[in-house]
């Protein structure tokens, strides 16, 4: 085998083994935050960039987890369901940008958290 060709040969298997580790490799830790009839349950949380929050409804009415500003949510638009979620049901949402985001329910405005994500 020529040194070119196995040049290349090395430099495909490089970068199959890349993209085997990058599918394989975890997202990140996954946290539960609970919704229930007094609000967020924890409503101040710290994680990583990649985490995961997964919103669960454990309350008997349906909720809106969002960003602030409400009604809008576009501080960060893309943390947004765009849905209520009923009674029992979860949405989870991948933190991808570092900062601090405040958020609250979309139908009870008056019930709210802060999430920081750090690098």
């Amino acid at each position: 085998m020529n040194a070119k060709v196995f040049g290349t040969a090395i430099g495909i298997g490089v970068l199959a083994a890349f993209f085997y580790l990058y599918k394989a490799a975890p997202p990140g830790d996954t946290i539960d935050v609970h919704f229930t009839e007094a609000g967020y349950a924890p409503a101040q949380l710290i994680l990583k960039k990649g985490d995961t929050i997964k919103f669960i409804n454990d309350s008997s009415k349906e909720f809106w987890p969002a960003s602030n500003i409400h009604p809008t949510h576009e501080i960060y638009s893309e943390f947004d369901p765009k849905r209520a979620l009923p009674a029992g049901d979860s949405w989870a949402f991948r933190f991808t940008r570092p900062g601090v985001w405040r958020f609250h329910d979309h139908i009870a405005p008056e019930f709210t958290g802060i999430i920081t994500v750090q690098e």
